[in-house]
């Protein structure tokens, strides 16, 4: 047992002495093997490219590319109102927006501090703790020095940020007299007026302020007015109770008198309630949305495109469509609401001589400003910069509060450690204020200042755009249209587009706007009548009225889409790479198949007035089963390629109007407009769209003559496919017969003027019989059939001739 055993062993160690060096490499290669596996587990993930600034580093915008947000909002205190924007680098839309506000940053230096942070810094701040909760980029929001904050989130554009921001900083107007209340009207689609006590009701201010920057917030466009009526002033407006909320609209005045506390929420609810208006602005939110369904849904609606231009507080087409609005809607002939009218027209031409009048004045102002004036305003902007810098400090009080030493004289509560700070910074800047440094919040620097900056937004707006000033017409030469929107039981809605925004829309409604003079047009869409009209007179009340006038009473022409005309700034998707056009002889001798593409302009050219059987398609880029019918199309287009007396057209139907008459209800269809036929003839519905089913289809509507010309040819391409052939040349057979037969009915009938004619024709349709033979499918007798079918082409002419003449 002891000797088996050490004959095993002494095995085992001959075999581990043989075979040591290849175990050593298999458990080397096992090692390096899960060591890989180990390694390649670890995920490698490449360091994030270092952060870098999206604004240039002369911009008056604070960029914090970093993402942190303590140091942003530290910044908060620079000034009484802070412009923030939130956005991530790799965003597009967040690129466009830092030259925008960029730009804006300029025209606001000195009254806004503009702060911008990068929410998606790696390791930032604002990325881990805001970036999940986003869903798209850049954020806006203005925050005052009080901690209130409204968000923006009208369009990116200049003006309109530029409009947004004055709004907010001054939301209420203050009037003392009935008649403010007339002239914000003319200005506003609705005027909500606030009559406050500060004395018995403090809180009253507070919840009207409130209330207008969230309305601001919630439509950023400054449509809606809010104005404010303080002290012993209210009795002039009659009212005894307060506080007291009013909204004046352009038919009636309504006071809260709900049961819930007027507070902010509460009185927005109310406003968004109780609004209506005669005429409006749509703004689009730049995706796809139904903002305009409705209003279209409902009635008819017009259209008036024109530019607006937000550095202004008027646009002059809009109010003359707010004027003519509250005639349409006058139902009761309310003396109030034709005042407001003829008040609107007036105000038209005050705001027209007196835009001249403060492009004079800035005129004369700019040639009065030295270059020490540019010098001081260079030096303000640099010390706020240094200021902002030191009151990083949070121990240097007076630098960090330097600034809001004026803005704490308005605050009604203060705690007792922040008036000693007030106290100290002003004891500490009194000396340098008189006898240095001239007061800037004096009534006269305030005065001048107010001044430049407005001559600096007229400037902008005229950089932006000329004002559109139309026609204000004296004469009465236009139809009455007061209360007409309460004649009938539709409904016309007055809506205003940018039409430098929005100009595509217009396009795509066949309306080149960009073309236009002062970029301005009017059209009426009927939703219910599938029309629409273009007014194409020169823009004015009077024409305006009777363009209302005659849509109310169907007499205005309706006008066609044409997708013949280039669109510079729409397109359509086509349902295939080629395009067929220029039909001629050369391209049919080289076997090039041949549709064209028809507009509305060229349709009645093309297929009603050419002596030609035209085959149309109707289709939509938009139809799936469109795209399978226009292959069917193309290829039966394909076998009558030779014949010239057939046309093979089609027309976009989504791009293109049509008159009634030739209107298709459902898409694709197949109509023929036979050549000797005042009716055209429509592929049947019951039927499925296939080659044969079309061909047969086209067959039927032609004349004798034709038909046996275009069976010849489908039966040269028949020739290909064997099972065809026979089929093929005994349909032909039996067609020859057949016009045999209908020949010899006329010539009994017929007078002996014309027998000769018809004898003819039966000598040409006896040869023809005897040479349709399925057998024989030689080139020579297909050409010799071709040649009869012209013979009998040119006998049916002289047949025509005879009549005529007859």
């Amino acid at each position: 047992m002891n000797e088996d055993h050490s004959k095993l062993y002494n095995r085992y160690l001959i075999l581990m002495n043989n075979y040591k060096k290849e175990i050593f490499l298999s458990l080397l290669i096992i090692i390096r093997v899960a060591f890989s596996a180990i390694e390649r587990s670890i995920p490698v993930v490449s360091p994030a490219p270092r952060a870098r600034p999206l604004f240039p580093i002369n911009s008056n915008v604070q960029d914090w590319y970093g993402g942190q947000l303590e140091g942003a909002f530290h910044s908060i205190r620079s000034s009484e109102y802070s412009f923030f924007m939130y956005y991530a680098p790799w965003d597009a839309k967040s690129q466009y927006a830092a030259e925008v506000v960029h730009q804006v940053a300029d025209i606001f230096k000195d009254q806004v501090n503009f702060i911008a942070i990068n929410c998606w810094a790696p390791g930032g701040e604002c990325r881990e703790k805001h970036a999940s909760k986003v869903q798209s980029w850049p954020i806006f929001l203005l925050v005052n020095c009080y901690g209130t904050s409204v968000q923006y989130r009208g369009s990116l554009s200049k003006s309109h940020i530029t409009r947004f921001l004055n709004t907010v900083i001054n939301p209420l107007h203050r009037i003392t007299k009935p008649d403010d209340i007339v002239k914000l009207l003319a200005r506003y689609d609705a005027v909500i007026v606030g009559y406050v006590d500060f004395m018995h009701f403090p809180t009253s201010y507070d919840t009207l302020y409130k209330t207008a920057l969230k309305w601001i917030e919630h439509e950023p466009y400054n449509e809606i007015g809010f104005a404010v009526v303080t002290g012993n002033t209210r009795f002039a407006f009659g009212i005894n109770r307060l506080p007291s909320y009013r909204i004046y609209l352009w038919n009636e005045t309504l006071e809260y008198q709900s049961n819930k506390v007027a507070n902010s929420n509460n009185l927005f609810s109310w406003i968004s309630t109780s609004l209506h208006q005669v005429s409006m602005w749509i703004n689009l939110p730049g995706v796809k949305s139904s903002t305009l369904s409705p209003y279209l849904m409902d009635g008819s609606a017009l259209l008036l495109f024109t530019p607006r231009n937000a550095f202004r507080d008027f646009n002059d087409p809009y109010d003359m469509l707010k004027q003519i609005g509250l005639e349409y809607y006058n139902c009761n002939n309310d003396s109030w609401v034709s005042q407001l009218s003829n008040y609107i027209q007036l105000q038209r031409i005050h705001k027209q001589e007196q835009y001249y009048q403060k492009l004079k004045f800035c005129e004369e102002l700019h040639s009065k400003l030295n270059f020490q004036a540019v010098k001081e305003n260079i030096a303000v902007s640099i010390t706020i910069s240094k200021w902002f810098n030191t009151s990083k400090d949070p121990n240097n009080v007076c630098s960090r509060l330097e600034k809001q030493c004026f803005l704490d004289k308005y605050e009604t509560k203060r705690q007792t450690e922040d008036i000693f700070v007030y106290d100290e910074c002003n004891h500490k800047n009194l000396k340098q204020n008189i006898s240095d440094i001239e007061d800037v919040y004096s009534a006269e620097n305030l005065r001048k200042n107010k001044e430049k900056y407005q001559c600096l937004l007229l400037k902008e707006a005229d950089l932006y755009n000329q004002p559109v000033f139309l026609e204000t017409e004296n004469n009465k030469d236009y139809p009455n249209i007061t209360g007409l929107a309460c004649k009938n039981n539709k409904t016309l809605s007055l809506l205003a587009l940018d039409s430098e925004m929005y100009h595509y829309i217009a396009e795509r409604m066949g309306v080149h706007i960009l073309d236009i003079e002062n970029k301005t047009a009017a059209l009426i869409i009927d939703n219910e009548m599938e029309y629409q009209s273009i007014l194409k007179e020169k823009l004015s009340p009077s024409n305006i009225r009777r363009f209302i006038w005659e849509h109310n009473n169907k007499v205005d022409e309706r006008s066609f889409r044409d997708n013949s005309k280039t669109s510079a700034f729409t397109h359509k998707y086509t349902t295939e790479k080629n395009i067929y056009v220029n039909e001629n002889q050369s391209e049919r001798n080289l076997g090039i198949v041949s549709v064209s593409e028809l507009s509305s302009d060229t349709f009645l050219s093309q297929v009603m007035n050419q002596n030609k059987t035209a085959v149309v398609l109707y289709y939509s880029p938009f139809c799936g089963f469109c795209q399978y019918a226009w292959h069917i199309f193309l290829y039966v287009s394909h076998l009558l390629r030779s014949i010239s007396k057939i046309t093979f057209v089609r027309i976009d139907m989504d791009y293109n109007d049509m008159p009634w008459q030739l209107t298709m209800d459902d898409l694709p269809t197949i109509t023929v407009f036979p050549e000797s036929k005042s009716e055209s003839l429509t592929f049947p519905r019951f039927l499925d769209i296939s080659a044969s089913n079309v061909l047969s289809f086209i067959l039927s509507n032609l004349n004798n003559i034709l038909r046996l010309e275009a069976m010849l040819k489908i039966c040269i391409e028949a020739n290909k496919v064997s099972a065809q052939q026979i089929t093929c040349w005994l349909e032909l057979q039996r067609e020859t017969l057949y016009l045999i037969e209908i020949t010899l009915k006329q010539w009994r009938a017929i007078n002996n003027f014309q027998k000769p004619v018809l004898m003819r024709r039966l000598q040409i349709l006896k040869s023809l019989s005897l040479l349709v033979n399925p057998e024989d499918k030689s080139v020579a007798k297909i050409r010799d059939i071709t040649n009869l079918i012209h013979q009998l082409s040119l006998n049916s002419k002289v047949q025509k001739h005879k009549r005529s003449i007859r």
